[in-house]
């Protein structure tokens, strides 16, 4: 089993990976993070179509990342993905990027499984054993706090949510959420910072015809964005720039 402990991919940044200054964008990072993570969780056996036939699927609920240095286009990303084990109803999983050989940055998921009956949080037996089998130690346990939105957030622009939007669960896939988010951000903050972390919590689906409003406030180095349907958060997120 410790063989399939971790699990490694090597991405190059594309022209379609990166933004307008040549820099890794959000969402292409989102989209690493996703890609090593499903194919990882098929090879313990947990693939979608496997799990659903166990009777659950999974659920995204916080995904993180943080740059020391912010990967740039043509560069060889190597991503590194291993459990974490389970904290409560929410399993674990970390990541690790490099850069010729060194460690860029840092990048975790929180994710829940839900019976596919009343999608309702809990714990597969299976699943849990499985992580018994592998080598985790506390070293590889953290903790993400949730996204506290300040007050008086500003009203950036009204999101319908289109078909393109969606995935095969027919709600907004989780990568997209990155274009919304800095589709809010003033474009002059992005001209001259570097996007070093971004968190965001997936609080509620959001489907075809959709309307967010999209809220967003700058505090010193934080830039807090939240997307809202009548009164209700549908997502929250906070970047850091330096």
């Amino acid at each position: 089993m410790e063989k399939l402990y971790k699990h490694i991919e090597n991405f190059k940044v594309k022209t379609y990976h990166a933004d307008y200054r040549r820099r890794i964008s959000p969402n292409s990072v989102l989209g690493y993070m996703e890609e090593v993570a499903t194919n990882h969780a098929r090879k313990l056996g947990y693939s979608y179509q496997a799990s659903k036939e166990k009777g659950f699927f999974w659920i995204l609920r916080s995904s993180k990342y943080e740059f020391k240095r912010v990967p740039m286009l043509d560069e060889i990303v190597t991503v590194s993905t291993w459990p974490a084990g389970i904290h409560g109803l929410k399993a674990l999983r970390r990541f690790e990027f490099k850069v010729d050989q060194e460690i860029v940055g840092k990048g975790y998921h929180y994710w829940l499984m839900a019976t596919l009956d009343k999608m309702k949080p809990f714990v597969h037996k299976g699943f849990a054993d499985k992580m018994l089998e592998l080598p985790i130690t506390d070293e590889d346990f953290f903790r993400l706090n949730k996204v506290r939105i300040p007050e008086e957030m500003l009203y950036s622009y009204d999101r319908i949510i289109m078909a393109n939007d969606l995935d095969w669960n027919n709600h907004v896939n989780n990568v997209k959420y990155a274009s919304i988010v800095f589709n809010a951000i003033p474009k002059e903050i992005l001209d001259k910072s570097d996007i070093l972390s971004f968190h965001i919590d997936y609080l509620k689906e959001c489907r075809h015809n959709d309307v967010l409003k999209i809220y967003y406030k700058v505090v010193e180095d934080e830039i807090y964005v939240e997307g809202r349907i009548d009164k209700t958060s549908m997502f929250k997120s906070l970047t850091k720039i330096g």
